[in-house]
Order: C-alpha cells, then structure tokens, then sequence
C-alpha cells in the first residue's frame, strides 16, 4: 500500500492557512467582546442566552485552530491540557475587568463560558495525546463535555421559555408556572398561593421605600400583539393606592434621548383587594407627544406604585390581551 504525505510546500502552506483562520477567528471575536454590539436591556432572555454561548464556540474555534500551529503544539499535549483553560481564564478575566470600565457588564459566567470552550477546543483536537491511559483520555472528556453542557443551560431555559410564552399567547402572564416567575424581575417578587384571581397562583411584588418607583418589570413577553384591542390584568392591592403601567415600544427605545412625553404611562386608582382592569388600546396608547404606542413591537412593561400610599407589597394576576 503506498502512504501520501504531505510535501514540504504543501505542509507550509496548510500552516499559513491555520495562521489566517486563527488571526481572522480572534480579531473577530475581540472585536465582539469590545464593539457595541449584542444584547441591550430590552433584549429577549433567548437572544441573551445565545449571545452568552457564542464565548463558548468562539473559544472553542481559536483554541482548536491554535492548537493546530507548530508554534503552540510544541508545548505539548499534556502542557497543554492544563494551560490553555488557565490561558482562557486569565484571557477572560482581563477582558471583563475592561469591559466594567467601558460601561460594559462584566461577567462571572462569560469566564466560565470561555474556560469551558477552551477545554472543548482541546477535547476536540487532542482527546488522547500525551496519555496511555483510557481513563486520563476519559477524564478529559468528562470535564469538557460537563462544562460544555453546564454553559447549555440558560440556553435550554431560554428555549423553554419562548415554547411556553408562545403556547399561553395571547395570555401573557398567568402565575401558574415557575416560568413565568422567571420571566419577570424585581427586588422581592415570588409566587404567591395567598391571593389568586384566576388559578392558582399570582405575583406577589414587594414594595420597598428605598426604590424610587417600587414595582416589577416583566422582562420577556410576546412583543406583536397586532390583532388585539385591550390589555387586561388584575391587581391586589394591600391597600387604598395608586397602580402605574409604563410601556415601551422599540421607536422609544431606539430614540437618543429618554423623552418622557414619547412613551406610554397609565395611572388607575386601585381599591384594597382585588381591582381588575381592562385597558382599551385606542383609548391609552397615545403618548402626551401625540405618537401610539407601536403594538407590534412592545418592548418593556413595567408595573409600579409610589410611596404615597404606605403599601408594603401589591399582587398582579392574569394579564392577557383581548380582543
């Protein structure tokens, strides 16, 4: 049987090839980590989560091409097995460190994420280099592949998520499911069996005095709700008070300036126990500048109160549009 090998000149230039692709792999993600762009505050938790995977295989993919250079190679496989995760993590502390002193949000998991795509890249060039024993290559595997599919996890919750919000649509939130706690934030905010005005369950919203505007924010909803006429939700109210909804659509968002006048606020009186409301979308989505809300691209609703009222915590049940 004849053995084809690779000529000398052949060989050069398949190492120039790997220079290039790990150059452009690099430059590209540094340019990522730093650039603005990516996720903003009214982001969806699916967009997010994918965004937070890309350190995964952007790591995996530099580490795998360097890991094909004579330049890296030389180190040694076993060398190498405990030096590149070092690498990534030193990479990606320095990196976070940058981005909170550009206004970026440094992050603990974006680390682990990049770790865990180095030990991937590894895995997926060098499984059993450098070892004759099965159970050191098997050990290799073992922490990749469980790092790898720990940094799965907020994906697969994010998908989860979607999958339900789109099967409840056009109900929006009703409080019966973790995942809809998961979908909302606040400083005190849990399920609640005490107070429920449909099901089961409802929100409860602590109201703490050191917030400006107490209250919650609902963070991940279906954002078209073309075809609907009204937004309707309960609210109970510890005690005689005032309830806020703010909306904000993405031409608010997108604008350069916070305009108050350009975006949706509605105050109801709200009575102690239950109050149930049923908003007419022609009579409150104008805002005071004369624009209506864009309801095929509803991006933040906020629920809140303030302190004139001394109220402690408020519960929400069963928003919904209608039709």
């Amino acid at each position: 049987m004849t053995m084809m090998y690779a000529t000398a000149p052949q060989a050069s230039a398949q190492r120039s090839k790997f220079h290039w692709m790990f150059g452009l792999a690099f430059v590209a993600g540094l340019y990522l980590l730093f650039a603005d762009v990516g996720p903003h505050k009214s982001s969806s938790m699916l967009y997010n989560a994918l965004w937070d995977f890309g350190h995964v295989v952007w790591t995996a993919v530099v580490v795998a091409l360097a890991l094909r250079l004579p330049q890296v190679r030389r180190f040694g496989a076993n060398r190498l097995w405990l030096l590149t995760p070092l690498a990534a993590f030193v990479f990606a502390g320095v990196v976070e460190l940058i981005q909170a002193r550009i206004g970026r949000s440094p992050s603990w998991g974006d680390v682990f994420a990049d770790v865990a795509g180095a030990l991937m890249g590894l895995m997926l060039v060098m499984p059993s280099e450098g070892v004759r024993h099965r159970f050191i290559i098997v050990l290799r595997c073992f922490f990749a592949i469980a790092a790898f599919l720990y940094t799965c996890l907020p994906v697969a919750k994010a998908v989860n998520i979607s999958l339900h919000q789109r099967a409840e649509f056009p109900v929006l939130a009703d409080f019966e499911t973790t995942r809809d706690r998961q979908r909302w934030t606040g400083r005190v905010i849990k399920l609640t069996r005490e107070h429920a005005s449909h099901g089961e369950q409802a929100l409860y919203i602590e109201l703490r005095k050191q917030d400006v505007f107490p209250g919650a924010s609902f963070i991940e909803f279906p954002r078209d709700w073309t075809g609907y006429s009204k937004l309707a939700f309960s609210v109970y109210a510890q005690k005689d008070m005032h309830v806020a909804v703010r909306l904000d659509d993405g031409f608010y968002l997108d604008m350069p300036t916070d305009k108050f006048e350009d975006r949706v606020n509605i105050r109801l009186q709200a009575k102690k126990g239950w109050n149930h409301y049923t908003l007419d979308f022609d009579e409150w989505t104008m805002t005071k500048s004369g624009r209506r809300l864009d309801v095929s691209d509803v991006r933040n609703f906020f629920i809140f109160t303030t302190h004139d009222y001394g109220a402690k915590w408020m519960i929400v049940d069963n928003i919904r549009l209608e039709k």
